[in-house]
């Protein structure tokens, strides 16, 4: 008889979130409940070994390749790069999220927000 350490659940399938009708949205929200899964206790060993440090300079080389790909004016690369650097984004707030880093995805998300409101004033007006 195997021990419950020595057993591997089988993968299972991701739970796709509800669509809400706009692409955009539920393209982020996919990408939201894959990296959910990937840091869950059954999910993937290497993610789950991640730091937010060890996640750092991945950002740099998908921002790097990212920047490759638009200045060859190839649009099939450029989407799956900077994809990849969605992803890094994505997983370093997750595993802050988790580790009690101070940050979160809707930290990052809603601090952008701010700052590009409060940067454009002659388009959203002046801030009380």
């Amino acid at each position: 008889m195997l021990s419950p350490m020595s057993q591997k659940s089988a993968p299972r399938p991701l739970e796709e979130p509800r669509p809400c009708g706009d692409a955009r949205l539920d393209a982020i929200a996919r990408v939201l409940a894959i990296v959910d899964r990937l840091r869950a206790p059954d999910g993937c060993p290497w993610d789950l070994e991640q730091t937010v440090a060890s996640l750092a300079p991945s950002l740099v080389e998908e921002a790097h390749e990212a920047v490759e790909a638009i200045d060859q004016k190839d649009a099939r690369a450029t989407t799956e790069e900077l994809g990849d650097l969605l992803l890094v984004v994505t997983l370093i707030a997750k595993v802050a999220e988790q580790d009690g880093g101070g940050f979160d995805f809707a930290g990052v998300a809603r601090a952008v927000g701010e700052k590009l409101v409060r940067r454009h004033p002659h388009v959203f007006g002046e801030i009380q």
